[in-house]
């Protein structure tokens, strides 16, 4: 089940992307298409997927013989500081290949990620204990403000480049 909620949030990060960057003129200007967008943010994910499988058995260690056996059994989880790490990493090897404007790409992403971050939360709450569930509904709302604040006031100043680039991610992180 959690598959498949996990399928409906990349689902509606990638949406959120496309809507932040459909006519992005900077983009245009380096003639980065959303096609190759797409291309880097997918090769993001992977990347971000796999370091948070393994994050979640370095710091949650089993009865498995091997790293390698862990991560790929069917037991365990992910790890959010992994996927964020690995999705850092791998976004900044993926643009820096690919000639993309690295702080603008990672603004959008951040952007994007902050903003089905609560919903996220409010899922992943519900599928806990309930002595738990509320911790993660806090969590939830507290995102919820911040991915407010960040469309609100952030982004206007983004697209103005009023704001220089690559400063909405190093403020998430």
């Amino acid at each position: 089940m959690q598959i498949l909620f996990f399928i409906i949030l990349v689902i509606l990060f990638l949406y959120y992307f496309y809507k932040l960057t459909k006519d992005d003129y900077i983009f245009i200007r380096k003639n980065l298409s959303l096609e190759q967008l797409f291309d880097i943010v997918f090769m993001m994910l992977w990347g971000s997927i796999f370091t948070a499988r393994i994050f979640y058995f370095i710091f949650h260690p089993v009865e498995l013989n091997t790293l390698l056996s862990a991560i790929f059994s069917s037991g365990g989880g992910f790890s959010l500081t992994g996927a964020i790490i690995g999705g850092v990493a791998t976004l900044y090897i993926v643009a820096r290949r690919k000639k993309a404007p690295l702080g603008r790409l990672f603004d959008f992403v951040t952007l994007s990620f902050v903003g089905i971050l609560p919903l996220g939360f409010v899922i992943y709450a519900f599928s806990r204990k309930q002595s738990e569930t509320y911790l993660y509904l806090l969590y939830a709302f507290l995102y919820l403000i911040l991915a407010f604040f960040y469309r609100k006031f952030l982004y206007p100043k983004v697209l103005s480049k009023t704001q220089k680039e690559g400063n909405v991610s190093l403020l998430f992180l």
